[in-house]
């Protein structure tokens, strides 16, 4: 489909990348090449990939004040964050040049299988919500049949959470009024990883572009940018803070929303953890490795998608020579220890 759409132009939609050790080039690539992955390897970065998009200038609907700077601003945390790529796309045309954008993102998070990925959509704009699905509003959408060329927020999940290991965050500061009602959210399929999908505002709510007139950033995205970089706060403790500073900001107007998908609310992803939350990782997955059972690298592979020695545990579980029924700490593994 990429290859018969040829609407991705460098003037319409900016990328930043980054390579560690490298500094700023085109394309980030992100391999294995260097060293041989055994339970003992290096510690490695897992491939962290975005696409941010930005609507504002509606050509029948109402513009959206303050969309291209929630994006903009949202794709530049991630930059500091160290993202390998992130690619900000502003004012798609219509629903085919986001299909596109998103098969992007989703060909670079396929890899292999086995290759761990944190994928992150963000999306500033129209919204609605119709029966049980949100949707995505793009600037060239006709007043009169908004609903046919809109995109399903299901449709942006299902080809982003096929990775086997790893985890998909998306954001949605848009509106959820309502069409048609039916309360919730509906994914059309369950993730392979675990996703969480960040909602600016409650069923049937406004997501407001500003709290005062003159602001340039809305409440969502300026707490999101603002606790994101946070050190030591796991994703849920942050969206947490988001919720309370948007429901202050707003005086309880506009409520943000969390689903967690696939068992994701148990996920340890940390955006920018501490030498702390990286040397409990490293002792964590030594005692997991220490117990020698498949169920305790296999849980420590889906509680920390984001860790540096993933790639180590995914090594391990594929090594016939580690797949052995006994463990040297019983039943008990690591991560069901209290207080992990």
């Amino acid at each position: 489909m990429m290859a018969n759409r040829a609407r991705i132009h460098a003037s319409k939609a900016m990328i930043f990348a980054l390579a560690l050790g490298v500094g700023c080039i085109s394309r980030a690539q992100v391999t294995g090449d260097q060293y041989p992955q055994t339970q003992t390897s290096p510690p490695r970065a897992v491939l962290r990939i975005a696409l941010v998009i930005g609507a504002e200038h509606y050509e029948t609907l109402p513009d959206v004040p303050n969309a291209l700077n929630d994006a903009k601003k949202f794709a530049a945390k991630l930059v500091q964050l160290h993202f390998d790529f992130v690619r900000y796309v502003p004012d798609p045309k219509d629903d085919n040049e986001i299909y596109d954008y998103v098969s992007e993102l989703a060909q670079r998070a396929v890899g292999t299988p086995d290759t761990p990925v944190v994928i992150v959509f963000f999306f500033a704009g129209h919204g609605f919500h119709e029966g049980s699905t949100n949707y995505i509003v793009p600037v060239a959408a006709s007043i009169d049949d908004k609903r046919s060329q809109s995109y399903a927020v299901s449709t942006i999940l299902a080809p982003l959470t096929q990775h086997m290991h790893g985890v998909s965050i998306f954001f949605f500061d848009s509106c959820r009024k309502v069409i048609a009602s039916e309360e919730g959210f509906t994914s059309q399929q369950d993730p392979k990883g675990g996703a969480i999908l960040g909602l600016a505002a409650k069923y049937g709510q406004v997501a407001n572009s500003f709290v005062q007139e003159g602001e340039l950033d809305s409440p969502y995205t300026t707490a999101l940018t603002n606790y994101l970089d946070i050190q030591g706060y796991r994703l849920p403790q942050l969206l947490s803070l988001v919720s309370t500073e948007v429901l202050r900001q707003t005086h309880e107007k506009q409520a943000p929303e969390v689903y967690y998908l696939g068992g994701a609310e148990g996920f340890g992803f940390f955006f920018n953890p501490t030498d702390e939350n990286l040397a409990d990782d490293r002792v964590k997955w030594s005692n997991t490795v220490d117990t020698n059972d498949e169920r305790c690298v296999n849980l420590y592979i889906r509680s920390h998608p984001g860790s540096s020695y993933l790639s180590s545990a995914l090594e391990w579980q594929h090594s016939e020579s580690n797949l052995q029924p006994k463990s040297r700490r019983g039943s008990v593994c690591p991560d069901e220890l209290p207080g992990h």
